[in-house]
């Protein structure tokens, strides 16, 4: 495995990425918004603990957490923005949001199966513990039955 494969948010990259998660003076002023992003960034870095993180991957997080802030910075102080604008800056944050949401997903994913491999072997195993064939036969059968009822 590859140093980039091996990082995860538990170990962040020794990029020099990890003071990334920090907003502009002029957004940061506003204590609400400090503390929503800092809140979004804590939470968006828990979901994904023990995901492979890529830069590009970690950077999305800090984008999803600086466009809502940045985004809710212009709601509050930009009295001329335009409904329109507001419904495009609410559909690029969406989007990131769906980024970031397949890649919990593809985790997740994975993870159920690495799960059902190691069931799989585990019961292979067991199985290979019975010496009597039929008994061997009526344990598969009684399994085979199983995972046939509960959809596997």
């Amino acid at each position: 495995m590859s140093d980039a494969e091996d990082r995860t948010l538990d170990s962040p990259p020794v990029t020099g990425l990890e003071d990334i998660f920090v907003l502009p003076d002029y957004i940061s002023e506003d204590d609400r918004i400090l503390r929503w992003y800092n809140s979004m960034a804590s939470q968006l870095q828990q979901e994904a603990k023990g995901i492979p993180m890529q830069t590009a991957q970690f950077t999305l997080m800090e984008r999803i957490c600086y466009f809502y802030a940045n985004m809710r910075y212009q709601e509050f102080n930009n009295p001329n923005m335009s409904p329109r604008e507001r419904r495009e800056n609410n559909a690029a944050w969406q989007s990131m949001l769906d980024m970031f949401n397949r890649l919990l997903e593809k985790h997740n994913d994975k993870v159920v199966n690495e799960a059902l491999l190691k069931s799989h072997e585990i019961v292979l195993a067991s199985i290979e513990m019975v010496t009597d064939p039929v008994e061997k036969a009526s344990i598969r059968r009684f399994l085979q039955e199983q995972f046939a009822a509960a959809g596997l």
